[in-house]
């Protein structure tokens, strides 16, 4: 087990295997209320993500998780810094990168699920059996065959994620960006989108940034999981690297001891006292 903190330089900027696909150095972000107060979510926050990699970042309710995906996506920017994607600095949303959010507001309610898995498509100039094809076959992969003509009205709360997934990866983003997406679901629901989601990501190798709470599921799908520092002005504490087999077993000694671990940097944060000077 591999366990790199956050002492005088931030030495997990320089540990992903190989070459960052997302970079952040020495990011800071801060928001303005409408008194002109500054709150400073994140600072000198370092981080690489490699190609290739399913990295998932849990913190204390607050840290800046969703904020700092937000920036990789292009919904935010930064503060200070530099946040690179692909080695180009991040400027805006764009194709390259997919985002699956936790609810299911962004599925369009008048289009069938196979329509809402074709639209990235429509909107890329496929050919209309061309992207009918590529959506049924990836319905199929999330386990949602013979669903296809089926509204959002008429699936289940975890049928709707799975249609957000198959929406995301039938477009072939280089990056997939997940903001707790099962965090709503009950935990069959949650389990087994677990075990679809991985298995896409197996055979897909997409460059993955997933923000959860939960600890066994950072586990269960990470490469590696990053546990953040209690805000405000919050960065990385810690970088865990997981090494376990392609298929994990809740109940094996090695799970036991990566959650223990995690659980317990996560834990002091959470108790953490709030830093000098934060309202």
């Amino acid at each position: 087990m591999t366990l790199a903190t956050d002492t005088a330089a931030p030495p997990q900027a320089s540990e992903a295997p190989s070459p960052g696909a997302i970079v952040f150095r020495n990011v800071r972000k801060a928001f303005q209320s409408r008194g002109g107060a500054e709150s400073e979510v994140l600072s000198n926050l370092n981080l690489a993500i490699a190609e290739g990699e399913f990295f998932c970042l849990v913190g204390p309710s607050g840290c800046g998780k969703t904020t700092a995906l937000g920036m990789v996506a292009g919904f935010e920017t930064t503060s200070g810094g530099t946040l690179s994607i692909f080695g180009a600095p991040a400027a805006g949303p764009g194709p390259d990168r997919g985002v699956v959010f936790q609810g299911d507001d962004s599925l369009f309610t008048w289009l069938t699920a196979q329509q809402n898995v074709e639209f990235g498509l429509r909107m890329q100039g496929m050919p209309a059996e061309a992207r009918r094809q590529r959506a049924r076959a990836m319905l199929a992969l999330v386990g949602l065959a013979g669903q296809e003509d089926k509204f959002p009205a008429e699936l289940s709360g975890g049928m709707k994620q799975r249609v957000q997934i198959a929406r995301v990866f039938v477009t072939k983003p280089r990056i997939l960006l997940m903001d707790e997406p099962f965090g709503a679901l009950d935990a069959q629901n949650r389990l087994l989108l677990q075990e679809s989601l991985r298995d896409i990501w197996r055979r897909t190798k997409t460059t993955a940034l997933f923000i959860t709470h939960d600890v066994e599921e950072a586990i269960m799908l990470g490469t590696r999981v990053g546990v953040m520092r209690a805000g405000p002005r919050s960065n990385l504490k810690a970088i865990v690297e997981i090494d376990l087999p392609e298929v994990r077993e809740r109940t094996s000694p090695a799970f036991t001891e990566y959650y223990r671990q995690l659980h317990g940097l996560l834990r002091d944060e959470i108790h953490a006292p709030a830093p000098a000077g934060a309202s």
